[in-house]
C-alpha cells in the first residue's frame, strides 16, 4: 500500500480535470449495475466511464505514462468514476488485478462527507481509513480487501480516476 500526496503535476492536473468535466454528461458513461451484483449495494448510483486510447488518446496517454514510470507497471484500464451521493462499494478484494490506484480529484472534500476508502492489509486485525484528499493517489497491490464507505446524501459528487494494474 502506497499513499502518494500531489500526484499529478499542475499542468497534467488541469488537463485531466478539464477533459472530465466536459464528459460528464456524456452518454457513454456506464452505470454501477454493470458491476457484478454484490458490488452494488448502495442506493446511489456510480456513473462509470471507460477511458479508450484511441479516443481520449491525450489524456489516456498522460495518465498512463505517469502510472507507468511512477510504479513501473503498465495499466490494463483507467476509468473515471462519478460517485452520486448515497453510493458507496461494499468489501471486495479488485479479483485478479496485480494492482489498483485510486487518485482523488475533488478539490474539496469534507469526512464528514464519507466515500472514505477503508482496507484491511492485517486480515480482520486492523481496518484503516483513508479520507479523499485532492491529487491524493493510494496505490494497493491486488488481493487487498477493500471498501468505500457510504457518501452522505447531501455530499457533493465524489469524482476519482480509478487503475487497474
Amino acid at each position: 500500500m502506497k499513499i502518494i500526496e500531489n500526484f499529478f503535476e499542475n499542468d497534467s492536473l488541469f488537463k485531466i480535470k478539464t477533459y472530465l468535466e466536459e464528459l460528464q454528461n456524456d452518454p457513454t458513461f456506464i452505470h454501477k449495475d454493470m458491476w457484478p451484483e454484490r458490488l452494488t449495494m448502495s442506493e446511489g448510483n456510480v456513473g462509470i466511464y471507460y477511458f479508450d486510447k484511441n479516443i481520449d488518446n491525450e489524456v489516456y496517454e498522460l495518465i498512463y505514462q505517469k502510472m507507468s514510470s511512477f510504479f513501473s507497471i503498465k495499466p490494463i484500464s483507467i476509468t473515471f468514476h462519478y460517485w452520486q451521493p448515497s453510493s458507496f462499494i461494499p468489501w471486495h478484494d479488485d479479483g485478479n488485478k496485480s494492482a489498483a490506484a485510486t487518485i482523488y480529484l475533488n478539490e474539496y472534500w469534507d469526512a464528514d462527507y464519507g466515500g472514505l476508502f477503508l482496507y484491511d492489509e492485517l486480515n480482520g486485525e486492523g481496518i484503516r481509513g483513508i479520507v479523499p484528499h485532492f491529487n491524493k493517489c493510494i496505490f494497493q497491490p491486488g488481493g487487498l480487501w477493500h471498501c468505500t464507505t457510504q457518501t452522505h446524501f447531501k455530499a457533493p459528487v465524489r469524482k476519482s480516476l480509478q487503475v487497474f494494474f
